[in-house]
């Protein structure tokens, strides 16, 4: 189970919080940077902020892949890093 940002040690309940609060996953990263640092929490953060999720399986390299291409539309990538 994936239940936080590695890079930033956050756990998927406060993103899950701050969802809850009314915030959108552009909001939540620039607070909590998620998905600025490897992002391989990308997919993970938007079925947290969709679903309300924060225990969640480790999605397959073609699910990790749909879901990163629509957190890319919203959450531009830090400089530098590269879709894993």
């Amino acid at each position: 189970m994936v239940n936080r940002c590695i890079c930033h040690n956050v756990p998927f309940t406060t993103i899950a919080e701050q969802a809850r609060q009314g915030r959108s996953i552009a909001e939540i990263s620039a607070a909590t940077n998620c998905g600025m640092g490897c992002g391989l929490c990308r997919p993970y953060v938007w079925v947290v902020v969709t679903t309300g999720a924060t225990n969640i399986p480790v999605l397959s390299p073609s699910q990790a892949a749909q879901l990163s291409a629509k957190v890319d539309a919203i959450l531009p990538r830090a400089k530098g890093k590269k879709q894993p």
